[in-house]
């Protein structure tokens, strides 16, 4: 059984159809969801600044699977460049930090992996991600950690309207 829990999004933009910062009142990460016509306006904001995995969500036909890719970065900035000049099929960035900037790169390998891992066995979306690779090695402390943090930010993602994780 789930426990209550607050959640908490701000509109930095005062719409919904903008930039939208989600998190739990309780908890570390942050999800950053952005339009990819508001890229610009994402590039000034601070949260852009952290180390993140990412999630690039994009519709196609009403008939088919929604289409996703999931990365890892140290420079959301420069990435999400090249994702805007290379890839078409994306209209939504996501991203998850830590509002602590305690996420190492360790973490968001593991996220990266963890989230292949689970978007492939939901069967929701199609995946556009060359391959799923392999668990990073974790300690198991840290794999305490990040199973919570995988778990917040799969919340997150529901509470934006991204049902991605779920079967």
């Amino acid at each position: 059984m789930s426990s209550p829990k607050t959640l908490q999004i701000f509109l930095p933009q005062g719409s919904p159809s903008g930039i939208r910062i989600a998190e739990l009142t309780t908890r570390i990460v942050q999800a950053v969801a952005c339009p990819r016509t508001e890229l610009e306006a994402l590039f000034k904001r601070v949260e852009i600044g952290h180390i993140a995995t990412y999630f690039l969500f994009g519709g196609s036909d009403e008939d088919s699977k929604p289409e996703a890719y999931i990365g890892q970065t140290e420079d959301l900035v420069a990435r999400l460049k090249v994702h805007d000049a290379k890839k078409e099929f994306w209209h939504t960035v996501v991203f998850l930090i830590s509002r602590t900037h305690s996420f190492t790169q360790a973490h968001i390998r593991w996220m990266e992996w963890k989230g292949i891992a689970t978007s492939s066995a939901a069967k929701r979306y199609n995946l556009s991600n060359g391959n799923a690779g392999s668990e990073p090695f974790v300690t198991e402390a840290m794999r305490a950690d990040l199973d919570e943090i995988f778990e917040t930010g799969a919340i997150l993602l529901e509470a934006l309207g991204i049902r991605y994780f779920v079967p």
